[in-house]
């Protein structure tokens, strides 16, 4: 699973540094700076999405009850309460957080490239 994730971490830091190297070639600095906002708050979105959708109320599962009128007790169903879910919080709680961190520091270094080299020419 912390492959998973980390392969998850690799290649969204790869399609932000992408991005980040298109909008560099085809603007210039401040197309960089906007992506890289974009990036960092549509990871923003994805984080929350995946906690307001893991914090739904549980769906009650009536019991099943047989002719004699032996009924169970029924069972609850609770949002993100399996293994998926774990690997949904992981990604809300780490996944999202370290990408945007490594997001914001390849906005400042290929911004900072990219002024350095605007200003010397």
């Amino acid at each position: 699973m912390i492959a998973i994730l980390l392969f998850s971490v690799v290649l969204y830091v790869a399609i932000a540094f992408a991005l980040l190297k298109t909008a560099l070639w085809l603007s210039g600095w401040r197309a960089v700076v906007a992506v890289g906002l974009g990036v960092v708050a549509l990871l923003a979105y994805g984080s929350y999405s995946i906690h307001a959708s893991c914090a739904v109320d549980p769906v009650f599962v009536p019991p099943k009850c047989t002719d004699t009128n032996a009924c169970g007790d029924g069972k609850m169903i609770f949002a993100c309460d399996s293994a998926g879910g774990a690997i949904a919080y992981l990604t809300a709680n780490l996944v999202h957080p370290i990408t945007a961190l490594l997001t914001v520091i390849l906005t400042y270094l290929v911004a900072r490239k990219a002024q350095r080299s605007t200003t010397e020419s």
